[in-house]
């Protein structure tokens, strides 16, 4: 049984189905900032760039304020939380005022 070809010599309809998409996985990072307004806005504008968006998936968590202390703390109960739900971050991080807290 032969079948038809085109002029190119393929078989009709050979060559026109899409390849399957390939999309690389995105490095989940959360990121919790000790201040409430300064910090969190600086990331969220950073998760906003295209290189960024790209390649990452930032989460940005508000502290509770205080000290890096509690920062800490919170990064390390939203750790704890996102792992119950079965998720989890491939990086966290977390950050302060030195200036506010005394600390250099």
């Amino acid at each position: 049984m032969k079948h038809a070809r085109d002029k190119a010599g393929r078989h009709k309809g050979e060559g026109l189905r899409r390849r399957p998409g390939f999309r690389r996985e995105k490095t989940r990072v959360l990121i919790v900032c000790e201040g409430r307004e300064t910090e969190p806005n600086y990331f969220r504008g950073l998760r906003d760039e295209p290189a960024v968006r790209d390649r990452f998936v930032l989460e940005i968590r508000k502290g509770r304020g205080g000290s890096p202390t509690n920062a800490i703390q919170k990064a390390l109960e939203d750790i704890d939380k996102a792992q119950k739900r079965g998720e989890q971050f491939d990086g966290a991080c977390w950050t302060w005022n030195s200036r506010a807290t005394g600390a250099n």
